[in-house]
């Protein structure tokens, strides 16, 4: 009898032993699942991010140099003209085919948007290492803003279609152009010369 219940005993042990490896086991199984699933989702939402942010990057790689170009640049080789303008000057910043320009607006006004434009602004390079003027733009009202488009600064009015681009003196040349090329022309945004000190 002793021997059977000895026996009877080892065997309990031995079932209740076998249970206990198996919730252990089902817990590290458990555990190793979660685990996969949280990195399943991090590399998913790590994935979205990078795509979120490349796509961003190619916007503004897509418009750098035809709207103010790096503004705290522009800024620094400007900043002694700049310092001789009177407070609440607006000035924008275009680049005409990697040339720097700086317009200080004359006639500045709110578009739709919000945005300040100038329909007349005086235009500066930097020419022997000093800001010199270029030339101005004179456009016809507030239909016409000044606007920007591959390397050339157009103005109209109800007689036309002025188009301006540097020449090899960095002075602005004017040419007549036609109206489709200013439809498709992005307006120069403005600022206070105190936003941008």
């Amino acid at each position: 009898m002793k021997k059977t219940a000895l026996f009877i005993g080892l065997i309990g042990s031995a079932v209740l032993l076998a249970g206990c490896t198996k919730t252990t086991t089902t817990n590290v199984t458990a555990d190793s699942q979660v685990a996969q699933a949280e990195s399943e989702v991090t590399s998913v939402v790590t994935e979205a991010i990078e795509e979120q942010v490349s796509e961003i990057k190619e916007e503004v790689s897509e418009n750098a140099g035809t709207i103010t170009p790096a503004i705290d640049a522009a800024v620094a080789d400007f900043a002694s003209l700049m310092d001789s303008f009177e407070e609440g000057t607006y000035i924008g910043f275009a680049d005409l085919n990697g040339t720097t320009v700086l317009l200080r607006g004359i006639e500045t006004f709110q578009d739709e948007n919000g945005n300040t434009v100038a329909d007349s602004a005086t235009c500066f390079v930097i020419k022997d290492g000093e800001a010199t003027m270029c030339g101005e733009l004179l456009s016809g009202g507030t239909a016409y803003p000044i606007a920007v488009k591959d390397g050339a600064f157009y103005t109209g009015s109800r007689a036309g279609i002025t188009k301006s681009t540097l020449n090899a003196d960095m002075s602005l040349v004017e040419e007549e152009s036609d109206e489709e090329a200013f439809d498709a022309a992005l307006s120069v945004v403005f600022s206070h010369k105190e936003d941008l000190q």
